[in-house]
Order: structure tokens, then sequence, then C-alpha cells
């Protein structure tokens, strides 16, 4: 059984109680580097726009590291029926807006990682997890997000969010969580 992982430094939280955090410092003092504050608030005005889903998405969360990330958390319960990978009607409206956004926000990779609870066999989990990633990936896709910035891996019952000895505790693990994280500069022509 895997320990919860720590928690990370969080900036914003967007849905169950919305507040895109105020920092101790203003951007460009945070930094020094135009640059890095450009990529922060554009990171920042893209969870914004995140809230268009609270109905599946629990929580959105721009992390300020040595590399910023949005990661979007969506549990599985309800997403999917029990033990398959086929997506619920109910929740591809709410998945359409996430794309709209995603969309919009063209300058971002997504990384798609899906999770278990400890149940099973860890080949049985890292392969099912996938499955359910890869179902809403190509549901965005299908939605008109780029396939070139998407990838998709099954981490099974790995960076647990709780123990796995409740009942509540395995439906905090049983999520996707789709990673938003901008693309690296292209390497600029030489003359």
């Amino acid at each position: 059984m895997n320990a919860p992982r720590p928690a990370p430094r969080v900036v914003g939280i967007a849905f169950v109680a919305l507040a895109i955090g105020a920092c101790a410092t203003a951007p460009a003092e945070r930094s020094g580097d135009d640059a890095d504050a450009g990529a922060q608030a554009y990171l920042e005005r893209m969870v914004a726009r995140l809230r268009v889903a609270p109905e599946i998405a629990t929580r959105v969360a721009l992390q300020l590291d040595d590399s910023p990330e949005i990661r979007l958390r969506i549990p599985t319960g309800g997403v999917f029926g029990i033990d398959t990978a086929i997506l619920e009607p109910r929740v591809l409206v709410p998945l359409t807006r996430i794309a709209t956004v995603l969309r919009q926000y063209d300058r971002t990779m997504l990384e798609l990682v899906g999770y278990t609870d400890s149940f099973g066999s860890r080949a049985y989990n890292e392969e099912f997890s996938r499955q359910r990633a890869q179902a809403i990936a190509e549901r965005l896709i299908a939605d008109g997000v780029d396939a070139q910035r998407i990838t998709v891996r099954g981490a099974g019952e790995a960076e647990a969010l709780s123990d796995n000895r409740s009942a509540a505790g395995r439906q905090l693990n049983r999520r996707v969580e789709i990673v938003i994280r901008l693309r690296p500069p292209s390497p600029r022509a030489v003359s």
C-alpha cells in the first residue's frame, strides 16, 4: 500500500470553494522575470475558466513550483460505471465545456493520468486506470482538443490521496487528473 503523497504548494483552488489565490507578492516580484510572470498569469486565467464543470471536476489547483502546472481532478465515481472505462452519458456535456477551455488555452500540453484504489493486481490497476484516462482523452479529442497536445498514462494505485482501508479513502483514490503544463518554448531560428 502506498502512502498518501505530500501536498504541493498550491496557489489557487477552484470548484467547491473557488478562490484563485492571491500570493504574497505580485507575479513579477515573485519570479523577477516577465516571461515567468506572463506564464503564471496565463495559467491563472485558465484556472478561472476551468470552473465550467463543477459537477464532475471537484478540484482544480494551480501549483507554482519549478514547473508550474494546473491539476484538474475528476473523481471516477459517476463518470464511469462500475469496473468499466465507458463514460457515463451525463458527463459528456461537462467534458465538452472543459474541452472548450482547453482549446482556447492552446499554449498548454495535457497529461491525463488515471488512478485506482489498491484492490486488484498492480498490472490490472495500471491498465484499467490508463483505459479510463484514455476514455476522457478521446472525448476531449472528439471535442476538438488537438491530440498532439495529449499524453495518457495509468498510474494505478500510485500517488494515493488517502489510504485504501475505508470506502471513502478508496473513492478518493479512484480518479483521473488532467495535468496542464505550458508548452516548452520553440527553439529560435538561427540566422
